[in-house]
């Protein structure tokens, strides 16, 4: 029987992982795709704070730094957000899942690829779709928004489709200024979501959009459009995905008997934007932190992870809560629009303590880790 059982190989797993077989943890991880996605099903984005937890230089990650968000939300109306040292990076997600999924066999974990769950029998037993039987003393649930764990545990609350992000991206090639993110907020492309441009070199480019669910809309042709709108007619279409990601609060209890939840499994993500990634790497350390530490019987339960994390999922309800005021209303557009016109006006007046500020914000979620010493030597 192995200490930890890893259901998923993504960011949050991987970090569980790794943190756990560093604290001398028996660990395996059960993943059900032979690699990660390539292209990456996500916009590869993510704030500098959180990007210099996994030190991408030391992995030679290919890493693009932003140095300017133009936010739209009209044809003729835009808003604009200069970065100077701390912001926003592009990265290479995939070959990143892979760096961390060699960590994590170099650390001794048992690294289970192409291998699926079917089943679940508690408290211990995981079956695979190829007739393996894996035992952990503690379960740690990282499939994502399936939650495939909490599902059977009753621990995933009956989420409304409004509260699940519909998303369709493409990897695009064209002629892409490399140093600026786009969004575009709500009509005519993505009605009470968001588009995105997120420049991978000045070549290529993930452009997507994602919409809360329930509408119906056909989001091949809305992508279509918005591509046009942001590069014109010379482009190319390298790749396409659709996947879903949580917009709902964050799962209610995260921990039950020998499970815990992390990531997007215990829906850790921003209502508003649909990012998850600093979430997923910030909770799947803590996770697989309190794990190990529990099954030495150094903390009497799991529930510290749930303790630890609370400001997290205090701050995570507040955006949900103020998301779903004005969703599907005719004061949608001037809510944001007013949220965006403060943000500009103070990075444009104030830029050094509108820097500070953000980094302050996203530095809360690297501080809970290292208060609590479950910080990963990743690399």
């Amino acid at each position: 029987m192995y200490d930890i059982v890893v259901i998923g190989g993504n960011l949050a797993g991987t970090t569980a992982a790794i943190t756990a077989s560093e604290k001398g943890g028996n660990v395996a991880i059960i993943e059900k795709n032979e690699s990660p996605h390539y292209p990456a099903h996500c916009g590869e984005g993510i704030d500098t704070t959180t990007a210099s937890f996994i030190d991408f230089e030391k992995i030679n990650c290919y890493t693009n730094p932003i140095e300017k968000m133009v936010i739209k939300l009209t044809h003729n109306k835009q808003y604009q957000i200069h970065f100077k040292k701390k912001g926003l990076i592009v990265f290479d997600r995939n070959y990143l899942e892979k760096k961390l999924l060699e960590k994590s066999k170099e650390n001794g974990v048992d690294v289970l690829l192409g291998q699926k769950m079917i089943d679940y029998h508690p408290p211990n037993t995981i079956i695979t779709d190829k007739h393996l039987n894996i035992k952990g003393k503690v379960i740690i649930d990282a499939s994502g928004i399936n939650c495939v764990i909490g599902k059977k545990m009753g621990m995933k609350p009956k989420t409304l489709p409004q509260d699940i992000g519909v998303c369709i991206q493409s990897r695009v090639k064209g002629d892409i200024d490399a140093k600026t993110m786009k969004t575009w907020f709500h009509k005519p492309y993505a009605p009470f979501g968001y588009g995105w441009v997120f420049p991978i070199d000045k070549d290529y480019a993930n452009i997507g959009i994602g919409i809360p669910g329930g509408q119906h809309v056909d989001m091949h042709h809305l992508l279509q459009l918005y591509i046009q709108e942001e590069l014109g007619s010379d482009y190319e279409i390298m790749d396409t995905f659709h996947a879903c990601v949580p917009s709902a609060p964050p799962v209610n209890s995260m921990v039950k008997d020998n499970v815990l939840l992390t990531g997007d499994a215990a829906r850790l993500v921003n209502a508003f934007l649909g990012s998850g990634i600093a979430n997923a790497i910030v909770s799947g350390s803590l996770a697989g932190g309190i794990a190990i530490e529990y099954v030495q019987k150094k903390i009497p339960s799991l529930d510290a992870y749930q303790e630890i994390l609370a400001p997290k999922i205090n701050r995570l309800q507040k955006v949900y809560q103020k998301r779903n005021k004005t969703l599907f209303t005719a004061s949608f557009y001037t809510s944001y629009k007013r949220g965006f016109f403060a943000l500009t006006l103070m990075n444009k007046l104030l830029p050094n303590t509108f820097n500070k500020q953000v980094e302050k914000i996203l530095g809360k979620d690297i501080a809970l880790i290292k208060k609590h010493k479950k910080t990963p030597t990743l690399f």
